[in-house]
């Protein structure tokens, strides 16, 4: 987790809680700063914008909840992005949801 110092990080909200307040616990319990370690933060207002952002190169990294990459349309193709085109950082075990 450490790797995202100097790199470019999206949310959908500071106050969101999947896309987010998480993130941020994670990375204060690791005694990193939100603010002050990545090169930029960037509010979206939606996941999805997260995730295509992630995908086209403009952003570094992106905070989302569980299962919202497998439910984000391409915003070129239209199509469901292919999940395995991310890393996904420090996964939790158990909080994967199938179907949706």
């Amino acid at each position: 987790i450490e790797d995202i110092r100097g790199k470019s990080i999206a949310a959908a909200s500071i106050s969101g809680l999947g896309s987010g307040q998480m993130q941020f616990r994670k990375l204060i319990g690791r005694g990193m700063s939100y603010i002050n370690d990545p090169s930029q933060v960037i509010f979206t207002s939606n996941q999805g914008k997260v995730v295509n952002g992630v995908l086209y190169g403009e952003i570094d990294v992106g905070f989302v909840r569980t299962d919202q990459i497998e439910r984000t349309k391409d915003r070129e193709t239209g199509e469901l992005v292919d999940k395995s085109l991310f890393k996904i950082l420090e996964p939790e075990v158990g909080l994967e949801i199938d179907g949706v």
